[in-house]
């Protein structure tokens, strides 16, 4: 199925990226089994349990967790939104698949901060940290029927990393790879989630989100990256996040929209019957 989240609140202010998720909906002509998932409009946010906005993230990510349940699907697109979103469908499909599912995570963030170690309170910077468990006696971390396990985790595209983060990946052996070096990655899994934060594209080549970041991926080799893995693992999960149209910093008409939906379409098959 195909699952339209276009939460905000992860990036701990309002931004665009609530209009990114539109607009990559929107994209689709084959719409045919997707849902959407209620958000709070855009206002002021304020700390709860160590995260900006935590009562509408702790809602929403009921609400996704509760539409995945009732559809039952076998695979998920995830259209976000702030990377946050991702906790729903891979809780979802990692219980489903009873933990047989590698996780490539393309970001140029680890996303692996807790509540606890994060230094700035947003919860698009935890959601890994969710997954594992990490985020004790929370309310969000025991809607998780199954964790993940480090071991599933594999980074490409890394480039700017707390120091809590890069403490936590050391000492739990993660795979950190970039693009590269990733089909040096052992297969040790039948399926996959591909969560693809569009920060991990080269700022040189698109600023059109949250947190535009230097010394990324081009385009054309992330979309190989993405073939090659739907050629190798049985893909059940793919996510794409943080495509913010004008956002704060870039205020111009939006020119990077053909290259998002490339990579939206070519390399998530997103308009394809794979998803229904």
């Amino acid at each position: 199925m195909i699952l339209h989240f276009p939460q905000w609140q992860g990036i701990g202010f309002p931004s665009n990226v609530d209009a990114g998720a539109k607009r990559l909906f929107d994209a689709i002509d084959n719409k045919a089994g997707s849902a959407s998932v209620p958000v709070a409009g855009k206002h002021d946010l304020t700390i709860e349990n160590g995260v900006y906005g935590y009562g509408d993230v702790h809602d929403q990510t009921k609400s996704a967790l509760d539409i995945l349940h009732a559809h039952k699907p076998r695979r998920v697109l995830t259209i976000g939104g702030d990377c946050g979103v991702e906790v729903a469908p891979a809780a979802y499909l990692n219980h489903l698949y009873g933990g047989d599912v590698q996780i490539f995570w393309f970001d140029a963030h680890a996303d692996i901060n807790s509540p606890d170690t994060s230094f700035s309170a947003h919860f698009h910077g935890m959601p890994l940290a969710y997954l594992l468990g990490e985020a004790k006696g929370d309310a969000i971390t025991d809607m998780i029927e199954r964790k993940i396990t480090p071991g599933q985790i594999a980074f490409a595209g890394l480039r700017s990393i707390d120091p809590p983060e890069d403490d936590y990946i050391k000492d739990n052996n993660i795979g950190v790879y970039d693009f590269a070096s990733l089909h040096t990655a052992p297969k040790k899994y039948k399926h996959a989630i591909v969560h693809v934060d569009t920060d991990v594209l080269d700022a040189r080549f698109y600023r059109e989100c949250a947190t535009p970041t230097t010394r990324g991926v081009d385009p054309d080799t992330l979309i190989a990256t993405l073939e090659k893995i739907f050629a190798t693992y049985d893909v059940v999960g793919g996510t794409i996040t943080e495509y913010a149209p004008g956002n704060a910093e870039n205020k111009k008409p939006d020119v990077a929209f053909p290259m998002i939906r490339d990579i939206f379409m070519r390399g998530l098959k997103a308009d394809d019957t794979f998803w229904v």
